[in-house]
This record gives structure tokens, C-alpha cells and sequence, in this order.
């Protein structure tokens, strides 16, 4: 039987992760013994195995160097954090059908910690590991909003680039946007970074009530938002950001 839970991805997860815990098997054994459709088990595992919880190995599944490390104590914050953004990421890209990512402050950088890509034939890339300057994406932008005063004054006094003609550079208006980002929780960036591509992201706070991370949807414009209420995509991104301050305050 399916695991049930305040969270079902998170409960899926650490089904899948109990299932291999016993030993390599195969996916559809994973299915099996997790009690979960194959195709949900292969979406989970192929996403865990991209943040090191299982490794996949001549066609079986078996516990990744992540969680040999949180065994021994040796993971990192960064490597925990990926590990708890995953299936909260998961039900963003089932719901909206666009990859999810979540990202954070490295410097004055933004760094893509983790993601997971959509169904679509045609995406607008992979930015794991990347690191993007902050104000041309939003996810930036949501972690630009709880930048100390002298961080931000500092970013913005440097020549800012326009990466493409929609990229906003002024500094009062990027101060006055921040503003808006601070009291709604999610930030907008349409064909700012790279042309054609939108992206939507919201503040996940920490026990501390600091933004740790942003969370979020990036797609190709020509189809995202599409038809679909911008309400509703940025109901579904903070109700993730949620999911995830709750797993970070619990953990």
C-alpha cells in the first residue's frame, strides 16, 4: 500500500529509499515493494538519483553516496538541502508540467542547487550547478529581497548587465521591485534572463525567518504562463515554498 503522510512525495520517497536500503533492485521490484505506480517510482528514482540518494547501476537502484554520507555524518548543508527540496520539487513539475528548480545565495550569485525537468520535448535547460547574477532571474530576485542592506547596496552600485532588452537594471527599480517581491513571497521574470524563457519563484524562509532558498518554475515563454492563471502557478510555488520551510524546520 502507498505510503500516506502530511507530505506524499516526501513519504514516497523515503519508500523508495527504504525499498533500495535492503539491497540493488530493479525498478519494477522498487514499484512493487514501495506499493507505488511504476511510473511515479521512475519519475521519484531517476530524480533521486540526481542528487546522489540512489545510484542507478546495470538497471538497479541502490543507495546513493548522499545517504552513505548522512550515515557518517560527512554530508554537507548543501547536500541536505537538495536532499529535502527534492520531492517537494517533484509535485511542482506533476502539477504545472514544467521543470522545477531550487536555488540560493553563493556571494552575490545566484547558485541552482537542484532541479527537476519537465516532460516537455523542449525545455529551457539544465541549471543545476549553475550560477546566474542575481536580477535577471527570479529567483534572484526572491533572494535578493532579504539581502542585508549593505549587500544589496554594494550589488547595485556595480554597472549591472542587461542580459536581454526586458532585463531590468536601474537600481530604484529594482529596489521598489524587491519591495513587492518582500511582501507578496514570489517573484516574475519574463524574457529577462535568456529571451523566451519565464521563470516564477518564492522565498522558503528558514527556522530563523531568513530567506535560505527560492523555489520555482522556469519553462519557455511561448507556452508558460499559457492559458493558465498566473494565481494559480504562484499558489502552487509558495504552497511548495511552505512544504519545504516545514521540512527544514522539522530537520
Amino acid at each position: 500500500m502507498a505510503p500516506t503522510g502530511t507530505n506524499q512525495s516526501i513519504d514516497r520517497a523515503f519508500a523508495l529509499l527504504g525499498v533500495a536500503a535492503a539491497g540493488p533492485v530493479r525498478l519494477t521490484d522498487l514499484a512493487d515493494r514501495a506499493g507505488l505506480p511504476k511510473s511515479t517510482t521512475s519519475r521519484m528514482a531517476h530524480a533521486l538519483v540526481t542528487v546522489g540518494a540512489l545510484e542507478h547501476h546495470e538497471g538497479r537502484f541502490r543507495l546513493g553516496p548522499t545517504i552513505a554520507a548522512l550515515t557518517t555524518g560527512a554530508v554537507d548543508s548543501r547536500d541536505l538541502l537538495r536532499l529535502t527540496a527534492l520531492p517537494v520539487l517533484q509535485p511542482i513539475v506533476d502539477e504545472l508540467g514544467e521543470t522545477a528548480a531550487l536555488a540560493i545565495t553563493d556571494g552575490d550569485d545566484v547558485l541552482y542547487l537542484v532541479q527537476v525537468s519537465g516532460p516537455a520535448t523542449v525545455e529551457a535547460g539544465d541549471w543545476t550547478d549553475h550560477r546566474h547574477p542575481a536580477h535577471g532571474t527570479a529567483f534572484g530576485l526572491a533572494l535578493m529581497s532579504d539581502w542585508a542592506p549593505s549587500q544589496l547596496r554594494r550589488y547595485l552600485a556595480q554597472p549591472l548587465t542587461a542580459f536581454t532588452p526586458t532585463t531590468v537594471t536601474d537600481p530604484q527599480l529594482i529596489r521598489s521591485r524587491l519591495d513587492e517581491i518582500g511582501d507578496s513571497g514570489f517573484a516574475w521574470a519574463i524574457d529577462e534572463f535568456a529571451e523566451d524563457v519565464t521563470c516564477v519563484a518564492a522565498m522558503v524562509t528558514g527556522p530563523d525567518g531568513r530567506v535560505v532558498g527560492s523555489i520555482g518554475v522556469f519553462a519557455p515563454s511561448y507556452r508558460f504562463p499559457g492559458d493558465r492563471p498566473r494565481a494559480e502557478i504562484e499558489k502552487t510555488v509558495t504552497a511548495a515554498a511552505g512544504e519545504l520551510e516545514a521540512s527544514i524546520g522539522a530537520g
